[in-house]
């Protein structure tokens, strides 16, 4: 992920934000509330992380770090970022799964 410092930030930001929508979206299909603006609402989204149901619940410096050990320490250029994303994530929250007393 060839960024400025600045402009990766900002592309992290989205992304975790994006990924919320997505998720509050789909919760509220699940739920048969697609049709509910509140269930598709930032409010919607502000409630995952207090109810630690957050997909991508670190802050955006986490995962540059993450993204910069990736792409450059090894060549995984191939790799779409959301893949990356999905795999870092994922052995994160298997962390704190393992770690929670």
């Amino acid at each position: 992920m060839q960024l400025a410092r600045g402009a990766k930030q900002t592309y992290l930001t989205g992304f975790i934000a994006g990924a919320a929508a997505e998720q509050a979206r789909a919760r509220a299909v699940a739920a048969g509330n697609e049709g509910d603006a509140a269930a598709v609402s930032s409010g919607a989204m502000a409630a995952l992380p207090a109810e630690r149901a957050l997909h991508f619940r670190v802050g955006p410096p986490v995962y540059s770090a993450q993204l910069d050990d990736f792409y450059w320490r090894r060549n995984h250029a191939p790799v779409a970022i959301v893949d990356a994303m999905i795999h870092f994530n994922r052995e994160m929250l298997k962390q704190q799964t393992t770690d929670a007393p």
